[in-house]
This record gives C-alpha cells, sequence and structure tokens, in this order.
C-alpha cells in the first residue's frame, strides 16, 4: 500500500471515529457529532471585553491562514476536544487543507515527533519521507489536542518537540488545546 493509500484510510477512519460520539444521555448509544454540536465561541484573549470573537461551527475562516497558530484554551470538560473534531470534520469534507488530528496524550518523550505522527496514522517508516514531503507543502492543518494531559515528567520534552516541528512546518496551520 503506498502513501496516499495509507493517508487516505487515515482520513477516513478518523473521520468516521470522530463523526461520532457518545453523550451523557446516550452513552450506549454514538450520536452524530455534526447533529448534536452547538457552535461554541472562541475570544481572543488580549482582546476578551472587545469584539474579536468567532462563533465555531467547522473551519472558521479567520484560521485559514497558513503559518496561523491557535491555542485553545478552557477548563476542563467544556468542548474543547469536541471543538475540534467538529472543525476536522469541516476541514475533511471540504479538502481546502489535510487535517492531521493528534491526541498528544498518546505522544512520549522517547521517539521524534514526526516518528509518532506517523506511528498514529499507520505510516509505515519507510513512507515517512513522502508524509514529510506533503507536510512541507503547507497544507496540512495540525491538530494537537490535550497539551494539558500529558504527563508532567515528559511535558517540557514534548513542548520542545512540538515547537521543532511547528518551525519545521511553518507554513502550515495549527491548533492546539488545553487547560
Amino acid at each position: 500500500m503506498e502513501y496516499k493509500d495509507m493517508f487516505k484510510r487515515y482520513l477516513e477512519e478518523s473521520y468516521d471515529s470522530y463523526s461520532k460520539i457518545n453523550t451523557l444521555v446516550t452513552t450506549d448509544n454514538k450520536r452524530s457529532l455534526k447533529e448534536i454540536y452547538l457552535p461554541l465561541t472562541l475570544c481572543d484573549n488580549q482582546k476578551f471585553k472587545g469584539s474579536n470573537k468567532i462563533v465555531v461551527d467547522g473551519m472558521p475562516n479567520t484560521f485559514k491562514i497558513k503559518g496561523k497558530k491557535i491555542l485553545i484554551v478552557d477548563k476542563a470538560g467544556m468542548g474543547k476536544s469536541t471543538l475540534t473534531k467538529r472543525i476536522f470534520l469541516d476541514v475533511y469534507e471540504k479538502k481546502e487543507f489535510m487535517p492531521v488530528y493528534i491526541e498528544l496524550r498518546r505522544i512520549t518523550d522517547t521517539l521524534p515527533l514526526t516518528f509518532q505522527i506517523a506511528k498514529l496514522m499507520d505510516i509505515r517508516q519507510r513512507d515517512i519521507r513522502d508524509m514529510l514531503d506533503e507536510f512541507q507543502k503547507g497544507y496540512t492543518i495540525f491538530f494537537f489536542d490535550g497539551f494539558d494531559e500529558l504527563q508532567l515528567g515528559i511535558r517540557e520534552k514534548v513542548r520542545s518537540k512540538l515547537q521543532d516541528f511547528i518551525s519545521q512546518f511553518e507554513d502550515n496551520i495549527f491548533i492546539m488545546t488545553s487547560r
């Protein structure tokens, strides 16, 4: 199987996985995320009292700037992961960018981040170069979900790996969530 086929399979499986969620009411029955999602409002922290607010019901146009780095911060259980999964679904459907969703709690401090991302996407080691070439083109949106869920002992090392990764592929869009 070639890299493009593996990446397509990753996208399809991720889309299927993120498009259905359990709720507190229906824990035994998954519901469509798009059917039950209520748009959340993001505020620019520096202008919180101002009018710089974005209602998110998909990929906001203001996020579609190459090299854009967005950090979404809120308390536990406020919908950060659900919000990013909703954006992922929209990006996948519109096909303007390639979405890559990484749950940071699955990242360790032992291996290079690119290998770990390839492993999470089920990309073979021999195809990592193809994956990195795609990332260099600047049409990928990386979702790094749950920075706060990293173990405290490895958080600083992973933060450093994330900074290096973002610097290496700076023409892409990066969305990270944390508490």
